[in-house]
């Protein structure tokens, strides 16, 4: 019981490690993508 409680924990911890790099990586990208490239063209 206490090892399935354990790897219960585990395995909750390293999901929420994924899903908050995941969602670090897509901000830094939409950042990136949306912010620092320009959204209009740029008229010479």
């Amino acid at each position: 019981c206490i090892i399935t409680a354990s790897n219960y924990i585990s395995q909750k911890i390293a999901f929420h490690i994924v899903l908050s790099s995941l969602l670090i990586n897509y901000g830094r990208n939409y950042i990136s993508y949306n912010v620092l490239s320009p959204k209009f063209p740029i008229i010479t």
